[in-house]
């Protein structure tokens, strides 16, 4: 790996760091916490010596959450964007949030037994069951009572939840891989799913969502719970659907990752070892239904 500078940020831009030392690692994270606060199928996390890291602007703005003892989950207040953070003395990066090349690819998957129902590990990257180096657990509890006939999701606090009427094979779920997802959810890329607004409800907390819209998109929409950051469904009236983050759901859905889109934007540091279809951009027909309520 060479030694070069490298710079992140989280969706808004108004927090921005950079490194000057190679990442001396790079993993998958499949956890439970993970999936919910990143709303997406894993985390992507590199690290480097807490020497080489800068900020560069916003330090002050970063939030934080506890998700377990002596792990805090740092985000963006204003956009929900997970930011660098303080890791056994050096520093963990969200993937998702840096830019261009990184010098590093990932070399395994841990909490590979905590994995989404939803997702299939398709490269050959070893599987870790817990985590490679001591099997520290970080599992988050279930925030919702299971209910026949319905699908529900929560925020990594238990704060904010929500219901979907099932089932939801639909269109399957849509893993987009454009710069704006990327940031948003800070990982290799989102995965959504988007249902009709009569089949959704929230449960509680919507006094705790936030939502950060990008100045220039036509609709681009980050939703997420003000208290720990974690991505909720964006509802949006005017199109008459709800875009649920899949990392948030706490039953299976039923639905299977079903396209890339946006794959001319995919992160050079992430390989798409699957066979589904995959677009440079928006899908054609026939799933005019994803080009509709994705378009931003």
């Amino acid at each position: 790996m060479e030694t070069n500078t490298t710079t992140g940020s989280c969706l808004c831009g108004d927090i921005a760091w950079e490194t000057s030392a190679p990442f001396e690692w790079m993993t998958y994270c499949h956890c439970s916490t993970c999936r919910k606060a990143h709303g997406a199928a894993f985390g992507a996390y590199v690290g480097v010596n807490a020497d080489a890291f800068r900020w560069l602007r916003g330090e002050a703005a970063v939030r934080s959450f506890a998700s377990s003892d002596g792990n805090a989950r740092t985000f963006c207040g204003r956009c929900g964007s997970k930011v660098a953070s303080r890791w056994r003395g050096g520093v963990s990066i969200p993937a998702g949030t840096l830019d261009g090349e990184i010098g590093v690819r990932a070399d395994r998957h841990i909490f590979a037994a905590s994995k989404a129902p939803w997702h299939e590990i398709r490269d050959r990257l070893p599987q870790h069951a817990a985590s490679a180096s001591d099997g520290q657990e970080f599992e988050t509890l279930r925030a919702t009572e299971p209910a026949p006939g319905r699908v529900r999701g929560a925020c990594l606090c238990g704060g904010v939840a929500y219901e979907i009427d099932a089932p939801l094979e639909g269109g399957g779920i849509t893993s987009c891989h454009c710069t704006r997802c990327r940031k948003a959810r800070a990982t290799a890329h989102a995965s959504n799913l988007f249902v009709a607004l009569d089949r959704f409800r929230w449960l509680r907390g919507e006094d705790q969502l936030r939502s950060y819209k990008i100045p220039e998109a036509l609709r681009f929409t980050q939703c997420f719970c003000g208290d720990c950051g974690a991505p909720q469904p964006f509802v949006n009236p005017a199109r008459g659907a709800a875009v649920i983050p899949c990392g948030s759901l706490e039953d299976d859905p039923g639905a299977r990752e079903a396209r890339h889109i946006f794959v001319s934007s995919r992160a050079p540091w992430f390989e798409i070892a699957d066979e589904l279809p995959q677009f440079d951009a928006y899908p054609p027909p026939p799933f005019p239904e994803i080009a509709q309520r994705a378009r931003v």
